[in-house]
C-alpha cells in the first residue's frame, strides 16, 4: 500500500496550520516592538527545525521553506517601503510647512 503524502499524516496536519498561522502573531509582535522585528528570526528558525522533525517529505519541506523565505522577503520589503513612504510624506509635509512660513513672512 503506498504511504499517504506527509501532509496528510497527523503530525503534518497538526503542524501545517500552526506553521501557516505562525507569522501573523509574530509579525504583530515585531510591528509593536520595532520596525524590522528581530525576534521574527528565532521563531522562523524554530518553525523550520520543527518541520524538519515532524515532516519526512523533504521535497514538500523544501518547497515550503522556499515559499516561507519568499514570504519573509516580501514582508520585509513591505516594511521598508512603508517606512520610506512615511518618511517621504513627513519630509513633504515639513517642506510644505517651510514654504508656507516663507510665504507668510514675505
Amino acid at each position: 500500500r503506498p504511504r499517504p503524502p506527509s501532509f496528510l499524516t497527523p503530525p503534518g496536519l497538526l503542524c501545517r496550520p500552526l506553521f501557516g498561522l505562525l507569522p501573523l502573531p509574530v509579525l504583530l509582535l515585531s510591528i509593536r516592538s520595532d520596525c524590522f522585528g528581530f525576534e521574527f528570526i528565532p521563531v522562523l528558525t524554530l518553525g523550520i527545525v520543527l518541520l524538519f522533525f515532524v515532516e519526512l517529505g523533504f521535497v514538500l519541506l523544501f518547497i515550503e521553506v522556499i515559499v516561507f523565505i519568499v514570504f519573509v522577503i516580501v514582508v520585509f520589503a513591505f516594511f521598508i517601503i512603508t517606512a520610506c513612504l512615511v518618511l517621504f510624506s513627513v519630509l513633504v509635509f515639513i517642506l510644505a510647512l517651510i514654504v508656507a512660513i516663507v510665504f507668510v513672512i514675505v
